[in-house]
């Protein structure tokens, strides 16, 4: 089976009922510093049950997956389904398919904790984004309360005194009050409309298309590259031809557009088109990157190029993720102080009112 196979059927693994399935899925962090162990012994000559079990270090969920994993490896299980059993990250599994696919499990086995740390790296600076968006969800949460529950009394008060409310204020009372009467129905609808969201999601089509709009940012198209780069010279190392190491390098693309362009340009290499022009005709990657693999096919060295440029991806990967977060960051606290902003003015228009109707 392919890659692409493989994956499909180790979908569902993790949710077979198994005397040795885990209940509980392996960190980021543990499965990364796992792999990394792993790699060391093997490329110290151990062999890989015992280095599985030996690389066992920190969590006792981590130890007791060690040891299921030698027992499956000498069973005969394959590395990848005996990870997904054990309920390892996809990005873990996905590298021991490749490990698998091209022969070399020290180096696919380090690559998955690169992968991995990566993504944990990725996870931490997208943290920070983290209060911001809280506090905009806490001060939304706040003026919807204000506004249903605060504002249609003040309403009333002013309307007993003959006084009329300032039009920012009555706005807000006014849709107070629609909120109050409609949240009998409001509230199921907006239950429905998620779930539909997430159901919606897990289409091809629809993936397809919002993988097509993340692939527009710099940093997602860095991260598709920096992926590519590890993936494709390894399976020409394992002994694949360059058609056969680009389809199977789609397969472990997380996006599913950037899956689709690498197959297309896969079949434009094997009706003799050059690699490069297919590549910039999908538009999945840097245009430096692009220019890289033009050279190494005039040169007969699309591999050791792609490990050359490789560090360059990686650094602009970061900052792309860097420069994107603090945008959010920014956008959020700059609708956090608009709320702010809006509630005070509504609250304190009726005080000015009153002031100028006692004067």
């Amino acid at each position: 089976m392919i890659i692409k196979e493989k994956m499909d059927f180790l979908e569902p693994v993790n949710r077979r009922k198994n005397g040795h399935l885990s209940a509980f899925f392996v960190s980021k962090e543990d499965a990364a510093g796992y792999c990394r162990r792993s790699a060391a012994l093997l490329a110290s000559g151990m062999a890989l049950p015992e280095a599985l079990l030996c690389a066992a270090e920190g969590t006792r969920r981590l130890t007791r997956a060690a040891a299921r994993l030698k027992e499956a490896v000498l069973a005969g299980i394959p590395l990848s389904e005996a990870f997904a059993r054990e309920k390892f990250p996809r990005t873990a599994v996905q590298f021991c398919l490749l490990a698998e696919e091209s022969g070399n499990y020290p180096r696919g086995l380090t690559l998955a904790a690169e992968a991995l740390e990566q993504e944990t790296r990725e996870r931490a600076s997208r943290s920070s984004t983290l209060y911001p968006a809280l506090m905009c969800a806490g001060l939304l949460l706040f003026f919807l309360l204000f506004a249903a529950l605060v504002f249609p009394a003040l309403e009333e008060a002013f309307s007993t005194l003959g006084i009329p409310l300032p039009p920012l204020t009555q706005a807000v009372a006014s849709f107070g009050t629609w909120l109050l009467m409609s949240a009998v129905w409001l509230l199921p609808v907006i239950a429905a409309l998620v779930l539909l969201f997430f159901a919606v999601n897990r289409l091809p089509a629809v993936r397809l298309r919002l993988d097509a709009l993340r692939s527009r940012s710099r940093a997602e198209r860095c991260k598709i590259a920096v992926r590519f780069c590890r993936v494709l010279p390894l399976l020409q190392e394992g002994g694949a031809t360059l058609p056969e190491a680009l389809t199977c390098s789609a397969a472990l693309l997380p996006n599913a557009r950037a899956a689709l362009g690498i197959q297309l340009a896969a079949a434009h290499l094997l009706s003799g088109e050059p690699l490069s022009r297919a590549l910039a005709m999908e538009k999945i990657f840097p245009a430096f990157l692009v220019a890289a693999i033009a050279a190494g096919e005039r040169s007969d060295s699309i591999a050791s190029l792609l490990q050359s440029v490789l560090p360059v991806l990686e650094r602009e990967r970061e900052a792309a993720v860097r420069r994107s977060s603090a945008v959010l960051r920014t956008l959020l606290l700059c609708l956090a102080a608009a709320e702010i902003v809006l509630l005070f003015a509504a609250l304190y228009a009726p005080i000015l009112t009153l002031l100028s109707a006692a004067l």
